[in-house]
């Protein structure tokens, strides 16, 4: 453990302020725009199970009334010790949902289920991990950057349309990522592992991102001990969910309420062929309604502009990108591209965006080529548009089915072509944003890594 590690970045006690007002800020706009009429059957589902947990103590639903809850839209299996049946989801979702549930049940007393708790919850973890982006940026540029990233990240991507929109697995995801990304930027190799076990209770082959992050760590700091502390750490959230997985499933296994078969698929494909895994897997990046590289085109526009600051990029900002490719294409060998539909944009590349998020702001700062500094304005000010659409109203969702064929803001627009007066106005934003903050954009470099052999 060397001095310089433990000094704490320029503007630290700033940062922390920054940060809790950032919190605020982007609860209070997530808050606004949370789905509390047409919640898909992920989200609803994690919502009732939060709520009977709640209220009874117990995940059982067969005491439930018909009228009690919408069966149509509930996800459900049987527990296999008892018999009883319960809702089907990841141990996350669920977990997070109680204590707003518990909260509302003791003010205000009412047995009836309400969408609100699970959608709060979401828009409060969401804006949680956007903090703990914030945070990581910032040990290693400075504010304007920070935050100008940031900004992009909460309100230009689908983390405002999807994560903050309802409960997904995606709030526990992001914010177990992104907490390792800050702590890994502080060398503080217990709660990036304990941050990891947060992300494993989402999703759990998350863990392909925790285990190459640790282990990719421990290699360039010749420090096997992170590794260790990492995978350690870690390892609690497995614990929990197999602990969960037993009470409601009645089965040992971290699984939740995906059954184990569902991991044959990495092997065999969806129908049981390679052209279908082929297909799923160029639909995560580049199909019109769910790719992730048409949504958020400007991971596109800053390839040049990261290649040139690579050099200056901290080694786990490196390394973190590293893990969200292999758990995307895990993800997409183990489930269908689109994730279903009733959200706008994508969301299983949501991983992918907090992994590379970092990377791609601390080496664009300073680094943006001609095109890019005239282009980055407008493309942001673009998905902006996109995504203030997509958060606000429900009404832009397309089809699993027209996956390859159609897209929610293209559809927007078919319908409604006074939106294109926003989509206007919003990039014309971006352009004027871009010229003010362009010259600030020269010279920003980020600041190196500390020593090899620091705090392990």
């Amino acid at each position: 453990m060397t001095s310089s590690s433990l000094r704490p970045a320029p503007g630290a006690g700033a940062s922390i302020w920054i940060g809790l007002l950032l919190f605020l800020g982007v609860f209070t706009a997530y808050t606004a725009t949370v789905d509390l009429d047409r919640s898909s059957n992920d989200t609803y589902s994690a919502g009732l199970a939060g709520w009977v947990i709640a209220t009874t103590g117990e995940p059982w639903l067969d005491d439930l009334a018909p009228e009690e809850y919408d069966a149509s839209k509930t996800w459900t299996q049987v527990n296999e010790r008892n018999g009883l049946t319960v809702v089907s989801r990841a141990p996350g979702p669920i977990m997070a949902t109680v204590p707003a549930e518990s909260v509302r049940h003791a003010l205000t007393g009412s047995e009836r289920f309400s969408l609100a708790p699970q959608a709060v919850t979401a828009a409060a973890m969401t804006a949680a991990a956007v903090v703990l982006f914030f945070l990581a940026l910032r040990r290693s540029t400075g504010i304007k950057v920070s935050l100008v990233a940031t900004a992009a990240f909460a309100f230009t991507t689908p983390v405002w349309s999807v994560s903050a929109n309802a409960m997904w697995t995606h709030p526990i995801t992001l914010a177990g990522i992104l907490g390792m990304a800050c702590f890994a930027a502080r060398e503080r190799w217990w709660l990036v592992g304990a941050f990891g076990g947060i992300a494993v209770l989402g999703r759990l082959h998350t863990a392909i991102i925790v285990a190459v992050l640790g282990c990719g760590l421990a290699i360039a700091r010749r420090r096997p001990a992170i590794a260790l502390q990492v995978g350690l750490a870690s390892l609690v959230g497995v614990v929990v969910a197999g602990l969960w997985t037993f009470w409601v499933y009645g089965r040992w296994s971290p699984t939740g309420g995906y059954r184990s078969e569902t991991a044959q698929r990495i092997t065999t494909g969806f129908s049981g062929n390679g052209d279908s895994a082929v297909v799923n897997q160029l639909g995560m990046w580049v199909s019109p309604g769910y790719g992730i590289l048409i949504w958020t085109p400007v991971l596109l526009l800053l390839l040049p502009a990261i290649r040139r600051g690579w050099h200056q990029v901290p080694t786990w900002a490196r390394i973190l990108p590293l893990g969200g490719v292999l758990y995307t294409l895990a993800q997409a060998q183990l489930n269908t591209f689109t994730g279903g539909d009733g959200f706008f944009g994508y969301r299983h590349g949501l991983e992918f965006l907090a992994t590379v998020a970092p990377c791609v702001a601390l080496a664009a700062a300073g680094h943006l080529g001609r095109v890019s500094r005239h282009l980055l304005g407008p493309l942001l000010g673009l998905q902006f548009a996109a995504f203030l659409l997509g958060s606000t109203t429900e009404a832009w969702y397309i089809l699993f089915t027209d996956a390859w064929r159609d897209n929610s803001l293209a559809l927007a627009l078919r319908t409604e072509p006074a939106y294109g007066v926003l989509v206007a106005v919003s990039v014309l934003v971006g352009i004027l944003a871009g010229r003010v903050l362009r010259d600030d954009s020269r010279g920003v470099v980020a600041r190196p890594d500390p020593p090899v052999g620091g705090n392990a």
